[in-house]
């Protein structure tokens, strides 16, 4: 039995990982970046950036591992492109931790929704590169949202809508998280729903309420949204409305506040309680979880099995070959 050494390569691309995809769309400074990271904030008994950064952002890398299909997105109001590189500045930051620590970030949205930009590694630098097939058609949905006249400038919340949109049909997980003024569309539960052109996105208690009197529907749209809001401590969670949609919605809303101490991490906190709690709530995520250690488990076993047959028939190989050496001696002598 012939066997190379794309056995084991074939073997592992026939194994998929069925994992439920979790997709984090977060805003950067003051989420997740904590106010203290920044040197003016830097608490006094911190030494410097890579004591408090580095054991934080280490708990989003190893669940990065951990899951496989944990990615991350960062949308924020930093400017790139056209003469600005704002954004760079995030990465800069990254490149102070050890190497095992920094998060792999997937994609960054600059100018509050604006432009999407793939995150590549040339030569062991990150370059931030704009995709401009995405974001043609990131524009037209935004055209198509903007048509329904809802009152609200299509800002942040347009990719966490197309991360939900998506996570609908293939019962993925979508989580979001921000702080400031920018977010508030972005951190609306109501960006996410099917509401009748014309009807305008809630933005007070009052128009809350309103809807969710005279379209019973609304409720039910909201509760089944595969995605969790985490506001953390800023400007929007002081507001009232903000307040008013946390205690309305509380299986959709989650809090947390700035990371101040070596060790601490609300926004990890919250993101992995909203993993295990959509676990609970969708199966069909769940039991994709549970596909994915069973299918470690095969894999694991083709590999070593295949590694097996790899060293046997070596050995066989090795013998035959002393074997024909030794006959071809006997006929030379």
């Amino acid at each position: 039995m012939k066997i190379s050494s794309n056995f084991m390569l074939q073997k592992k691309q026939e194994i998929t990982f069925k994992a439920g995809k979790t997709t984090l769309i977060t805003d950067f400074d003051f989420t997740f970046s904590p106010k203290s990271f920044e040197d003016k904030y830097l608490p006094s008994d911190i030494k410097c950036y890579e004591d408090i950064a580095n054991p934080y952002f280490k708990k989003f890398r190893d669940l990065q591992k951990k899951l496989k299909k944990f990615k991350i997105y960062i949308s924020t109001g930093r400017k790139q492109g056209k003469g600005y590189n704002e954004c760079d500045y995030i990465f800069k930051n990254f490149a102070k931790l050890k190497k095992e620590n920094v998060p792999q970030i997937k994609g960054v949205i600059s100018n509050n929704g604006e432009t999407f930009f793939n995150v590549l590694n040339k030569e062991d630098k990150i370059v931030l590169e704009k995709n401009e097939e995405k974001n043609k058609k990131r524009n037209k949905i935004r055209q198509e949202l903007q048509e329904k006249h809802s009152g609200q400038i299509i800002a942040k919340d347009l990719d966490a809508f197309i991360a939900v949109k998506k996570a609908k049909e293939k019962n993925d997980f979508v989580i979001v998280s921000g702080d400031g003024t920018n977010d508030r569309s972005f951190l609306n539960i109501y960006s996410y729903i099917d509401l009748p052109k014309d009807t305008k996105i809630p933005t007070t208690i009052e128009a809350s309420e309103n809807i969710l009197k005279t379209m019973p529907n609304i409720k039910k749209q909201i509760i089944d949204l595969p995605l969790k809001i985490i506001i953390m401590e800023g400007d929007c969670s002081k507001e009232d409305y903000y307040k008013y949609l946390i205690k309305t919605f509380p299986e959709k809303y989650k809090t947390g506040k700035q990371a101040v101490k070596i060790g601490e991490n609300p926004l990890f906190d919250n993101v992995e309680k909203s993993i295990n709690e959509y676990k609970k709530i969708n199966k069909t995520f769940s039991k994709n979880f549970k596909n994915n250690k069973i299918n470690k488990i095969i894999l694991g076993t083709v590999l070593a099995l295949a590694t097996l047959i790899l060293v046997i028939t070596g050995i066989i190989a090795a013998n035959k070959n002393k074997q024909i050496h030794k006959n071809n001696l006997n006929n030379m002598s």
